[in-house]
């Protein structure tokens, strides 16, 4: 044998070798982590809460606030006549005719609000500000209904006016920060929502509206202090729960995160998402059996719901389960969302099974549709080389070694 031919299987033996290293450390990363992979592309797969939080039932809405979602809202607040609001507020103007028929109008139309009468409502309010137009708390009521129709700009002009009259108007400066909200604009809800408290440190629901807002501009451990407080001031949905939950998890707390969902699943007993989410808290404090109980209940609860069965196929795989993880990834393939992760942890678990030939095929689909998949090159590597086929073993290993460089570097300049 020549030279040549010597450092050439010299060379395939080195990168062989380094490759089985890598593999070792890599098959020592825990469940926690496999199960983060998946449910950081899932994303919040709960159905309770704020619209822009979290997801529906298993699918995104993408964080689009609209408007319309305010029409979903029944917390928008009322600004009643000032001396029916226990203040200690004392009126600048003095009481006439006209400010006393304004005031009737502005209770008129709180009642019908309050109805869901808002074409009514929006008459006795306009009639109201016609004989006072200096009535903030008309102009607050009268945004608070066109918030809850869907018509942000009218609310907007109304909300803007009534706290040109009134700067420190709480109804006005709560309604407009979940307005705000609605349409993405954070920080500006945020600050509304400050001035609320300001005036009333004491205000549960604008604990739970900073919070939400808090945690949608990314600030989560203000997020979590104002959900905490709101709490503790007698917050009980299972929204606020849910929501505290997901922040948990996110910073790495998943025993508060236990504690969290499982308030939120006693008030919402038949809640897919609650199950997946506490599921994955299960999973980070390395309780396998009580996620996979929860996984199982999250499906049962929401058959279609792909990021269950996919998380529930993980771990399978990771007990080394391997018939019972390929079917729950089978079945998250079927359902279309997360293809090339279900391939690539499918391909996997027919590697650990000796079904080499499917395990090629399932992480060739993974790479047709992730081309940067560092860790689907890295197993085809492993199965070309239990069926013989060294070269091509070797190429992908090359090509999982480059991306895994490339992925480093550029992590370190970020």
């Amino acid at each position: 044998m020549n030279a040549s031919r010597l450092t050439f299987i010299h060379r395939i033996l080195k990168r062989w070798r380094h490759f089985r290293s890598r593999l070792r450390e890599y098959e020592k990363h825990n469940l926690a982590e496999w199960q983060y992979w998946g449910s950081k592309r899932a994303g919040r797969a709960l159905g309770v809460g704020p619209p822009n939080s979290v997801l529906r039932d298993g699918t995104s809405n993408g964080r689009q606030c609209k408007i319309e979602e305010c029409q979903k809202w029944p917390e928008v607040r009322y600004a009643r006549p000032r001396q029916s609001r226990e203040l200690g507020l004392e009126l600048n103007r003095v009481a006439t005719d006209d400010s006393e028929s304004a005031a009737a109008s502005l209770r008129r139309g709180i009642e019908h609000a309050e109805g869901e009468k808002h074409d009514l409502a929006l008459d006795d309010l306009g009639q109201g500000l016609q004989l006072d137009p200096s009535n903030a708390d008309a102009y607050a009521s009268r945004g608070a209904v066109h918030a809850r129709c869907g018509r942000s700009t009218q609310a907007l002009a109304d909300l803007r006016k009534a706290l040109e009259l009134e700067p420190r108007h709480p109804e006005a400066n709560f309604n407009r920060g979940k307005l705000y909200f609605a349409l993405g604009e954070y920080l500006k809800a945020i600050q509304d929502l400050n001035l609320v408290l300001e005036l009333d440190p004491t205000d549960a629901e604008a604990y739970v509206n900073r919070g939400r807002a808090y945690d949608a501009n990314g600030q989560i451990d203000a997020a979590s202090v104002d959900l905490q407080c709101a709490v503790k001031l007698g917050v009980s949905d299972a929204a606020t729960h849910s929501l505290l939950g997901c922040i948990q998890l996110q910073m790495n707390k998943p025993r508060a995160a236990l504690s969290s969902f499982s308030k939120a699943i006693r008030m919402e007993p038949g809640h897919a998402g609650l199950y997946y989410h506490r599921a994955l808290a299960y999973a980070a404090v390395g309780q396998v059996q009580s996620a996979l109980d929860d996984y199982g209940r999250a499906v049962r609860c929401h058959p279609q719901m792909h990021q269950a069965l996919m998380n529930r196929g993980v771990t399978y795989l990771a007990i080394k389960k391997y018939d019972l993880a390929i079917a729950d990834l089978t079945a998250a393939i079927e359902i279309g969302e997360e293809i090339a992760y279900c391939y690539c942890c499918r391909g996997r678990a027919y590697l650990k099974r000796g079904d080499y030939r499917l395990a090629i095929a399932d992480c060739t689909e993974s790479i047709l549709r992730n081309t940067s998949n560092a860790v689907a090159f890295y197993d085809r590597a492993r199965a070309y080389q239990a069926v013989g086929e060294q070269r091509r073993a070797v190429a992908d290993l090359a090509r999982a070694n480059r991306l895994e460089r490339d992925a480093s570097v550029r992590f370190k300049s970020t």
